[in-house]
């Protein structure tokens, strides 16, 4: 799985050839240049990259020096360095247009460096005026690793590009993926699909641990549901329920095809596609939508498969009760206005205060396992749900707000469910 990214990297009102960092300087000091020391490059980057703030960074070149100029190879161009226009500090390396590539010696940056250790991203900082079209990879032993096509817009603003460092398969057989890799012998690449228009300027190679957790195996514990977890490393969102199921949603950022994560919560994962046309829902127990399209990929969900197809299929009748409180019928996956959300796999109530009764309906058969999505009840306190009196215990706040409550078992007559936030 390659995983390659191109974000935004500016701050600030630079002017051409000008360092955002000492342009913000020189905007916090009325536009006259600072006295202050420089911060470390690692926390100007951080302080340019927003989404880094809490993130592990080590810078391994930031061209500060001519010397370091020595590290970058332009094979059929030249390297020139800059005193002035990097994308932290104040230098840079600025390749040729006659350049058919750019390498990059990471045996001298990072010397006996293993990867990936705590590391997700390998990557470096591009500025061109014009759009810049080109593959990249990690090239060890004269091959190639995870090369990818991308291009670099035009905008004469640093992007940041860098290698998803779980993608790298070791030269020698029987570790997949590799506990680590040596930098020894090692190139960062980016070459070429045609030759420059102009030049471009490179900066600040470095590594990056963007690891975020988003659902830990206590939360499922607290939610009553069997342990799982979701975290995000690299450009991929990761769902472990081993031994039942393991999901990888590769990343908008690396793929056009890839997955935006929307919402999460020890229930379910809901993501989108970046034109919002593709839904994928996943639930804890192996349940799986992709846009309304029921699948099971746990296989002790399995014996259960035709049931569960049927529930899709064939709603429960819902009667919301209390003034204001009503089904929730105009959800945009909502195929035919009934309260059952397809492409959600869940029934949406709106309510307006702290308690919530409905009352459940069999309209086609036994129901089994439905999920209750609600909105408008308090943000906070402590949330409690039965079903005709006896308590359920699968219950969670999703990342935006609402209330998730799956009812146990089999749902085969008529029955009250009395949701409450204390």
């Amino acid at each position: 799985m390659a995983a390659w990214v191109i974000l935004p990297a500016v701050a600030g009102c630079a002017q051409p050839g000008e360092s955002p960092a000492n342009a913000i300087a020189q905007a916090q000091s009325g536009g006259q240049p600072s006295t202050a020391p420089a911060l470390p490059i690692w926390r100007q980057i951080q302080d340019l990259m927003p989404a880094w703030k809490q993130m592990p960074v080590r810078v391994l070149a930031d061209f500060e020096q001519p010397a370091q100029r020595a590290f970058v190879a332009a094979p059929g161009g030249k390297t020139t360095w800059l005193s002035n226009g990097g994308h932290t500090g104040h230098g840079a390396v600025r390749i040729s247009a006659e350049a058919g590539e750019v390498r990059i010696d990471l045996s001298r940056i990072a010397p006996g460096e293993q990867l990936p250790g705590q590391w997700t991203l390998l990557g470096l900082f591009i500025r061109s005026d014009a759009d810049a079209s080109m593959t990249i990879g990690y090239e060890i032993g004269g091959t190639m690793q995870s090369p990818r096509r991308l291009t670099v817009r035009g905008d004469g603003q640093y992007h940041f590009v860098a290698l998803d460092l779980s993608t790298l398969s070791p030269l020698t057989t029987g570790h997949s993926p590799p506990e680590s890799i040596s930098t020894a012998g090692a190139a960062l690449v980016l070459r070429f699909d045609a030759a420059l228009v102009g030049p471009i300027d490179i900066d600040d190679v470095a590594l990056v641990n963007d690891r975020r957790t988003l659902i830990t195996r206590d939360d499922g514990r607290a939610a009553g549901v069997e342990p799982w977890m979701i975290e995000q490393k690299g450009f991929a969102t990761i769902i472990d329920a081993m031994p039942h199921f393991r999901i990888v949603l590769d990343d908008v950022q690396q793929k056009p095809d890839g997955w935006r994560v929307e919402e999460f919560s020890p229930l379910r994962i809901v993501a989108r596609s970046a034109d919002a046309k593709r839904c994928a829902v996943y639930y804890h127990d192996g349940r799986a939508l992709a846009t309304g399209q029921l699948s099971i990929i746990s296989a002790s969900l399995r014996p259960m498969e035709l049931a569960l197809r049927q529930s899709h299929e064939h709603p429960l009748h819902i009667d919301v009760e209390g003034e204001g409180n009503r089904l929730e019928r105009t959800r945009p996956g909502d195929t035919n206005n009934d309260g059952y959300d397809e492409t959600m796999g869940c029934y949406g109530i709106i309510a307006t205060g702290q308690r919530l009764d409905v009352l459940l309906t069999p309209d086609g058969g036994a129901v089994m396992s439905p999920v209750l999505e609600i909105s408008g009840m308090p943000a906070s306190g402590r949330i409690m749900a039965t079903v005709d009196g006896r308590l359920a215990d699968r219950i969670c706040r999703t990342s935006t707000g609402r209330i998730l409550v799956e009812l146990p078992g089999s749902i085969d007559r008529p029955c009250h469910v009395d949701v409450s936030v204390r």
